[in-house]
Formats: structure tokens, C-alpha cells, sequence
């Protein structure tokens, strides 16, 4: 969102008629935080030697990525700055409403799932042995096979739940890096998409990222395979990368 506020600042400026220079000076003066005072004097002192904006960003790297810089060396080149600019901000814009409407669909029934596991894990191994004490205390009291599968489960919660720590830990890092390799990525993302209900969800989030980014590319003046191309790293889904693969 900053960087989407700084874009429009200097589109903004640049459509009030000041020369790139002059607007990325005015922006600086208004820039806030610690990010933004940074990444200005780059690119002005970058502009004051002769480099183009686009050039100047891409030397920056992040958070200018191919899809940014691609917008900016077409503005350049079709003599829209202002215009491009103005849908580059409109386009990050969406995009962080799209992340945050993605987060809030799928962080909550996360969170309430940990929850309901975690209460669980405590009713079984804490709460259950102390209510159950009583009762096993007593002679001759028959106890049902499932009421002995939770004290067994208790049992071995309360002696081994630094192994179970330990394991979950070891089975979090090497799946970290399993997924690394290419194909192991691919089977992933091939699952996901295939998730009933997640599946239709993910494929509905990088369709209308692909559609929207791929228009304002397009309309800025970017060849079309060169707007494939820079669109293809933001779907974030192997699969769906491969298929634009096959159309470039």
C-alpha cells in the first residue's frame, strides 16, 4: 500500500506537469516511514545521472519487481508516464485489497481449527485423567474401550510431548525443504488446486490477478508475450505457470 501511495504521488505530480526529477523531489519531501526516504534518494540520485526510472528501479530491486519496472520502461517509451503510473498504483491497490480479502478467507477458519485442536489436546490430556481419577480408584469398575484408547492417548501425551515437539519441528523443516525441488513443488501446487472448495478459491484468486495484471500491462503498452512473461511470476501456483508456459 505505501508503494502503491508513492506511485500515485509521482503520477500525480508528473500529470500536474513537472519533469520526473522535479516530482520524484516533491515526493521525497512528503515520503513517510523509514522505507520510502530510502528508496526515493536512490532513484533521484539515480535520475540526476542520466538513468532512466525504470533502470534505476531494477537496479533497486525490491519492491520493484518485473511487473513494475516492466510498467514504468513502457510508460517511458509510449510517452504516457502519468497515465501508466496512475493504473500501476490502481493495479497494486487491488492487489493488496485481493491479498487482504484472500487472508481474511482463510486465516480465521485456520485460526478457530488450531483453537478447536489445541482445546482438545488439553481436554484429553489434563482434564480427562483428573476427571476419570475417581473412578478408576474404585474396585471392579469396567471402563469402555474407547474411554481407554483417550486415557492411553493422555497417557502418552503427558510423558512424550517433547518428542511430539521435536517431530513436529523436524517434519515442518524437511518439508520446508522437500518442497524446494521443482517437482515436489509442482505435486503440491497440483494438490491445492484439486482441494475441494480451497482449490476453486485459488484458482479464482490467480485468474483474476493473471486477468487484471495482464490488462494494465497490455494497455500500458507491453507486447503481449512480454506481458505473459511478468504476469506468469505473480500466479504463484506451478501448474498454472507451466500453462502460460505453453501459450508463450
Amino acid at each position: 500500500s505505501e508503494l502503491a501511495n508513492m506511485v500515485r504521488e509521482l503520477a500525480t505530480a508528473i500529470e500536474a506537469g513537472l519533469p520526473l526529477l522535479n516530482a520524484l523531489k516533491t515526493a521525497r519531501k512528503q515520503a513517510s516511514g523509514k522505507g520510502q526516504p530510502v528508496i526515493l534518494d536512490f532513484l533521484i540520485e539515480r535520475v540526476e545521472s542520466g538513468r532512466p526510472l525504470h533502470e534505476a528501479m531494477d537496479e533497486y530491486g525490491a519492491p520493484f519487481d518485473d511487473m513494475i519496472v516492466g510498467m514504468v520502461r513502457a510508460s517511458d517509451a509510449s510517452g504516457r508516464t502519468a497515465e501508466v503510473m496512475h493504473q500501476l498504483a490502481d493495479l497494486l491497490d487491488r492487489s493488496v485489497e485481493l491479498r487482504r480479502e484472500l487472508v481474511g478467507a482463510t486465516v480465521y477458519p485456520i485460526i478457530v481449527a488450531c483453537l478447536i485442536g489445541i482445546s482438545i489436546v488439553i481436554a484429553v490430556t489434563f482434564l480427562l485423567p483428573r476427571l476419570m481419577a475417581p473412578i478408576l480408584g474404585q474396585p471392579g469398575v469396567s471402563i469402555p474401550f474407547p474411554t481407554q484408547v483417550l486415557l492411553a492417548f493422555s497417557g502418552f501425551m503427558q510423558s512424550w510431548w517433547w518428542a511430539i515437539l521435536v517431530l513436529g519441528v523436524l517434519l515442518y523443516v524437511g518439508f520446508r525443504r522437500w518442497i524446494e525441488k521443482p517437482e515436489n513443488r509442482r505435486k503440491v501446487d497440483l494438490l491445492l488446486l484439486r482441494t475441494p472448495i480451497l482449490g476453486n478459491l485459488l484458482r479464482d484468486v490467480a485468474v483474476a490477478r493473471f486477468t487484471r495484471t495482464l490488462g494494465t500491462l497490455v494497455s500500458a503498452g507491453l507486447p503481449i508475450l512480454s506481458a505473459l512473461r511478468i504476469v506468469r511470476d505473480t500466479l504463484g501456483n506451478t501448474v498454472l505457470m507451466e500453462a502460460i508456459d505453453s501459450v508463450g
